[in-house]
């Protein structure tokens, strides 16, 4: 049962993709109006931008999901344009500060089990930690809250294509892509449709949890890279502007159109890069469902294997295997991917993704190198496209809209990662709204 409700909610995705960019462009402006609020009232001054992005991955994510608004960002923007100055530190190394809008209850519950997660992963002993934390009364509220609100998305939805199923607009939400193919499944096979169980709900908080907290962390990532590497930033801003000379000339941001179906190599190179620095997910694990052996090494069956991408080979210099013990398809697939120069495989570079193409142009190899932030086979991430349309376009919106300079050094440190998300701890930022040409 699960497995065929986790294989509709992949086909419901991949479907939605389809209309998903113009709600992603809706919450990226929105962050774009947020930050340029704050840029005026900052007055030079660099500011944490960690919630900020925490805040439009949900909104973007979740109206993804149920098809409908959180507004965290639009509340922001609303609290900021009532002001006319915010009091600011005299001292020129410390942040700007802004007032705090209240954040929605849906919002509170997102993160309050979002939140969670991390004191389990970090337990000694996780199950005995999860049955406490289960007890808590703010735990128990945000699972009722979430809970009532995707059974209610799910009925809702499923009264509104029980009304006029063919008359229906296209659906653009995960929630009713996945209602509208559980519905048509059960028909054809004649059977009652089972979308609002327990695992189809499960499902669709993963999604939530997924979309929200990996996008956030990588563009965290991104932001810091392109801030330290100027002249990266630069040749983006430069390539983004050069593939969408219209609203370039237009003194406008780019539509979602333009930004999905413009060829831009070094902006497939800069996404690519930031990926395999930011180690949003540094690991893929996999249970050995037969007994089988590893380089020679005895797996047994029902043991836990980690695949490693933040080690020797793909941000350090690969380690020497002997040929002889990899198998046979192992030995075949070697040359399918590129091996990067141990010299700079630390440094960030999208450069490293470009090949030359034979009329003297650069093109983006997805091979030039190992890297695997998505898993591969099967059982890789289902939202690799999703996260691949929000990166693309709030990358876009960013750089479009922002020189991003470096803020002083007490606010640009590495050191200070989230256990969770490895994603450093508050992210400051200084920026230049920019002048459209």
């Amino acid at each position: 049962m699960a497995s065929r409700l986790s294989t509709a909610l992949r086909r419901a995705l991949a479907d939605w993709i389809q209309v998903a960019g113009p709600q992603i462009c809706s919450a990226a402006l929105d962050l774009v109006e947020l930050w340029s609020l704050k840029s005026h009232l900052a007055h030079g001054r660099a500011f944490t931008a960690s919630k900020d992005i925490h805040h439009a991955a949900l909104d973007t994510i979740w109206a993804a999901t149920f098809g409908s608004t959180i507004g965290t960002t639009r509340s922001q923007i609303q609290l900021l344009r009532t002001l006319t100055d915010v009091e600011q530190p005299r001292d020129e190394e410390l942040p700007a500060s802004f007032p705090h809008a209240p954040t929605p209850a849906a919002f509170d519950a997102v993160m309050t089990l979002t939140n969670s997660v991390e004191y389990i992963l970090s337990s000694p002993l996780p199950r005995l930690q999860h049955f406490f934390l289960r007890q808590l009364p703010s735990m128990r509220a945000a699972k009722n809250y979430k809970d009532t609100l995707i059974y209610e998305s799910l009925e809702k939805a499923r009264e509104e294509f029980s009304r006029s199923p063919d008359d229906l607009e296209p659906v653009k939400s995960v929630i009713g892509n996945f209602l509208r193919r559980e519905l048509a499944t059960a028909k054809k096979e004649e059977r009652s449709p089972q979308y609002n169980t327990r695992a189809s709900r499960d499902e669709i908080f993963g999604i939530l949890i997924a979309g929200h907290e990996t996008t956030a962390t990588t563009i965290t990532w991104g932001l810091k890279f392109l801030t330290d590497c100027q002249d990266v930033q630069q040749k983006l801003r430069r390539s983004l502007r050069e593939a969408m000379l219209g609203p370039a000339s237009r003194g406008a941001n780019p539509s979602v159109e333009e930004i999905v179906q413009c060829s831009i190599p070094y902006l497939d190179a800069t996404i690519e890069e930031i990926l395999r620095c930011g180690n949003t997910a540094p690991t893929n694990m996999r249970v050995a469902k037969v007994d089988t052996e590893l380089l020679g090494h005895v797996i047994p069956k029902g043991i836990n294997v980690f695949f490693m991408s933040n080690g020797p080979g793909y941000k350090a210099a690969p380690m020497v295997v002997d040929e002889t013990l990899r198998s046979k398809s192992s030995q075949e697939a070697k040359h399918k991917t590129g091996v990067w120069d141990a010299s700079n495989v630390a440094v960030f570079m999208p450069e490293r993704w470009l090949t030359p193409h034979e009329k003297g142009s650069l093109e983006f190899d997805s091979r030039a190198g190992p890297s695997i932030p998505f898993g591969l086979g099967p059982r890789g991430c289902f939202g690799k496209k999703l996260a691949y349309l929000e990166l693309r376009i709030i990358i876009v919106l960013l750089i479009w809209n922002f020189e991003f300079q470096k803020a002083p050094a007490n606010l640009s440190g590495y050191g200070a990662r989230d256990k969770l998300t490895h994603q450093p701890q508050q992210c400051y930022v200084r920026l230049t709204p920019l002048k459209r040409i």
